[in-house]
């Protein structure tokens, strides 16, 4: 997989020369969605409303208007049609820009994608792997490093002061914090690309192929080593591969609490726990075929592949399942409730690798005591709660285990 996107309730995923799949139940199963781009390579999506754009391999930007079932070009002007990566930047003035990043510099369009400009003055025309916008600044990863633009593309300075290495993959913003990441692994810039520090703590493998922002942390897939992920903007990693079947990660996605991995060889896992867990989402997917791209929109999920067209399936049927665990967990963890949001219960599930004291309670966010659902010694393995709620009204609450040692809290969401 070398993209994901999210659109509404849809997934997204690119591939190479396979075009996009599509899958509208969270990834529980996939058809192929290839009006238009049979046989194409899919690095990247964008959605804006009904509108998902395709960045694709020799033929140019792709839009599809009807959820995937049919695709067009939209490459007036844009002479270069191997496209890499697409950006889009919302103006102060209030307008749009397009960016698309290709094997020969950066275009823009002013008027979603009917027409294109070459807009790359100051960076050579390089491969633009990927691009990134923030605020009025728009930021491109290239084979030569990273350039910034503060005018659309007009013109670019190149901002590299602390890279090791200036060949970069990916590349993602959040808040004030930038981040980038390539074979030498992960860098963070607070200063808007001025300078460069590595972050590598923890990082064990360095090869980063792609960064993601998903609630209170940063995700990072790698080339054979996986998924690590870090709250504290890169000061420490952990990996979180617990259940991953493939450890080449290429692009991420999130639908609410889900988020999506596109892996290399036909794999898309997912997590509802923030990547403490996941679990293969491929079912009816060809096999042997990187995942390139992503989106989710409205109630479905989109997949590209190589050389296997788009692939489509239903969100809503990957929310009710839920996978079978078995056996004693490494470690101890607390899930994320399901549904959630809800109304009026839900359920809670953890995991105890040892055999221990649990408690379990419910909280507002002012720190008051709400509910306990449990107090007891439970064994090693997989365990669920249900939590009734008929008698709160609607808003966020936490929930908490304690079991020694290991303390966690989680949010829920009651939606009447």
């Amino acid at each position: 997989m070398q993209a994901f996107a999210v659109k509404d309730a849809n997934l997204f995923a690119g591939t190479y020369n396979g075009g996009v799949f599509l899958s509208s139940d969270f990834g529980a199963t996939w058809s192929a969605t290839n009006n238009g781009l049979v046989n194409t390579t899919v690095y990247d999506f964008v959605a804006s409303g009904s509108r998902l754009l395709a960045a694709t391999w020799e033929v140019g930007v792709c839009l599809s208007t009807d959820n995937g079932t049919s695709w067009r070009t939209m490459n007036s002007g844009l002479t270069d049609h191997w496209v890499f990566s697409l950006a889009m930047k919302q103006d102060s003035s209030g307008g749009t820009n397009l960016f698309a990043g290709t094997a020969y510099g950066v275009y823009r369009s002013s008027n979603n994608g009917l027409s294109w400009a070459l807009a790359s003055g100051g960076m050579f025309r390089p491969r633009v792997w990927r691009l990134c916008a923030m605020g009025e600044d728009v930021f491109a990863a290239t084979e030569f490093g990273i350039f910034r633009s503060t005018n659309n593309g007009t013109e670019w300075t190149g901002v590299n002061n602390g890279l090791t290495n200036i060949n970069v993959w990916a590349l993602t913003a959040s808040d004030t914090n930038l981040f980038a990441g390539n074979s030498s692994g992960a860098y963070l810039s607070t200063n808007r690309g001025t300078s460069w520090t590595p972050i590598n703590n923890g990082l064990t493998n360095i090869r980063v192929t792609t960064l993601f922002k998903h609630g209170m942390y940063l995700f990072a897939g790698t080339v054979e080593g996986g998924i690590f992920r870090t709250s504290n903007n890169g000061t420490s990693w952990t990996d979180v591969n617990v259940g991953l079947t493939n450890g080449t990660v290429r692009a991420f996605a999130a639908a609410g609490n889900n988020l999506f991995a596109g892996l290399a060889r036909g794999g898309i896992a997912l997590s509802t726990n923030s990547g403490d867990s996941w679990i293969s989402v491929a079912f009816g997917m060809p096999p042997g075929y990187d995942i390139n791209a992503l989106a989710a929109t409205g109630n479905i999920l989109f997949a590209g592949t190589d050389s296997k067209g788009v692939w489509m399936r239903p969100l809503s049927q990957m929310t009710s399942v839920r996978p079978t665990l078995e056996g004693v967990p490494t470690r101890f963890v607390l899930q994320q409730n399901y549904p959630n949001p809800f109304n009026p219960s839900t359920t809670i599930e953890f995991a105890l690798s040892r055999q221990s004291p649990v408690k379990l309670e419910v909280f507002n966010t002012l720190g008051q005591r709400l509910a306990s659902l449990l107090n007891e010694v439970r064994s090693a393995g997989y365990h669920k709660v249900q939590f009734d709620a008929s008698g709160l009204s609607s808003g966020i609450y936490l929930y908490r285990i304690s079991t020694g040692d290991f303390v966690q809290t989680n949010r829920l969401v009651l939606l009447r």
